[in-house]
């Protein structure tokens, strides 16, 4: 057997793990085929960070913080990783206005902004923007997490009701 064919094979195993397998969630569970479940890494994650304020996975070998949660670092591979407090400041990298809810609980908010910001610390992540008209959005404008606020937390699913996701708002003022 050559290389692609042995490629092939294993792009065809589906990482995709059904609702119904019963996987506990810890930060370093594996799914059947050895990979980590993204649903179970982020509910443990921001539940684990909860009362840091907002953290970021940050390697305890090179020290550098990445995102998002696994468990090897994607700079030197450590495996030592802890939840790093940052500085919750960023900038938007890229934007979306949703005009669509996803579901009831956000047909009242509409239309609302979606952003990936670039965090001070270098981590790209995408988080909800909010306290400025979605016509006055701009990619580069500086960001600063938001004090938390359940109402503006809501999830779009009811399994992760109870997590606190980062919310992003306009700075008044510029860093460097």
């Amino acid at each position: 057997m050559n290389s692609k064919t042995t490629l092939n094979t294993h792009l065809n195993q589906s990482p995709v793990l059904s609702s119904n397998q019963g996987i506990e969630k810890n930060f370093d569970k594996k799914d059947n085929i050895g990979l980590l479940n993204a649903n179970d890494i982020f509910s443990t994650w921001w539940q684990k960070v909860k009362g840091l304020g907002f953290a970021l996975p940050q390697c305890q070998d090179c020290s550098k913080f990445h995102f998002y949660p696994q468990s090897s670092c994607p700079h030197c591979l450590g495996e030592r990783i802890e939840p790093g407090v940052a500085s919750g400041m960023g900038e938007i990298f890229s934007f979306s206005v949703v005009y669509r809810a996803p579901n009831k609980k956000f047909s009242q908010q509409l239309p609302y902004v979606i952003g990936i910001i670039k965090t001070q610390e270098g981590p790209h992540l995408m988080a909800r923007l909010e306290g400025v008209a979605p016509d006055l959005v701009a990619i580069g404008m500086k960001v600063k997490v938001k004090a938390s606020d359940q109402s503006s937390l809501e999830t779009s699913t009811e399994q992760n009701s109870n997590i606190d996701l980062p919310v992003f708002e306009l700075c008044e003022t510029d860093f460097v």
